[in-house]
């Protein structure tokens, strides 16, 4: 599990933190710049955590059960299921994805 510092941070600076990152992904040009950021970034476990919840939405948008995509994951089911809720809510989430299949 990653570790967040429990020392107080004003909400005006996590939003001055959370838009430098925002203003960074929307730069990346290619795959391969998205690459060296992700690795500079993160570790090798949160890269994991991520894509697997990128593949667990494409997946449910690809219409395989929640089994499936546990089994295919290794996911429990109920962190599928939650995930197909949220992906069910999620306009902009399932346009991205169809423009995948």
């Amino acid at each position: 599990m990653t570790k967040v510092s429990k020392k107080y941070i004003s909400k005006e600076r996590i939003d001055r933190i959370y838009k430098l990152l925002f203003n960074l992904l929307i730069k990346i040009n290619n795959k391969e710049q998205a690459k060296q950021i992700l690795s500079e970034l993160l570790t090798s476990t949160e890269q994991l955590m991520i894509a697997k919840r990128i593949a667990c939405y494409y997946l449910i948008s690809s219409n395989l059960t929640i089994a499936e995509i546990s089994d295919i994951l290794k996911l429990s089911t109920s962190t599928v299921f939650y995930f197909r809720i949220n992906y069910k809510n999620n306009k902009l989430l399932r346009e991205l994805l169809a423009n995948f299949i």
